[in-house]
């Protein structure tokens, strides 16, 4: 029996092979989903290494700092006079202040003090 070989259809005859006028693309996705079907072990352990080095790369060059004395250029003019009021005032750096209400002076010493010995 004598095999004859039939044109391939193109891209503008709608053939399966011309998918957006890239002859060999649907082919090479559909070879790609058929090995990754057939070694889906080996593609799912991919995945999880390729996860895990992501994470160990994010984890060591990536950060989040929520400093807004950094986040802001201090070139700004509202970042200049904040400044010049640090300079200004260095009593008042680094202070934590707390509004206690209560309805009687001795319940808001109370708690002053619970909070007080909370920091110690």
């Amino acid at each position: 029996m004598k095999r004859v070989a039939r044109p391939r259809p193109h891209a503008a005859s709608g053939g399966a092979d011309g998918a957006f006028g890239l002859p060999g693309v649907a082919h090479m996705l559909a070879r790609l989903v058929d090995v990754s079907r057939r070694q889906a072990v080996l593609v799912v352990l991919g995945g999880i290494l390729l996860a895990a080095g992501s994470g160990f790369y994010a984890s060591r060059h990536l950060s989040v700092n929520t400093d807004t004395d950094q986040m802001f250029s201090a070139s700004l003019p509202w970042r200049q006079h904040a400044m010049a009021m640090e300079r200004a005032f260095p009593q008042f750096q680094g202070l934590l202040v707390a509004v206690i209400d209560a309805k009687v002076p001795e319940e808001a010493e109370e708690a002053a003090d619970d909070l007080q010995c909370s920091f110690y």
